[in-house]
């Protein structure tokens, strides 16, 4: 199995199910392909603290960047 946190695996993975429409505006399309290319290229994170639990508590620190190990251990 791919990593969840591999970038390269979620980006193609969004292209085989998703699509743009014809009618999506050109500045919106730019930005889609802007966090795309941040996707792949590990630039633009998904799952990035400060992140909190339903109780409050801090599961993900500012400006740090989830793992396997955070995504797979989720349960708030």
């Amino acid at each position: 199995m791919e990593s969840l946190a591999d970038p390269e695996a979620l980006v193609t993975v969004m292209e085989m199910l998703y699509g743009l429409p014809e009618d999506v505006p050109a500045d919106t399309k730019a930005k889609v392909d802007e966090v795309k290319a941040g996707l792949k290229s590990g630039a633009f994170a998904i799952w990035k603290g400060p992140i909190v639990d339903n109780t409050g508590k801090e599961v993900l620190k500012k400006d740090e960047v989830a793992d396997d190990k955070f995504l797979g251990g989720i349960n708030f």
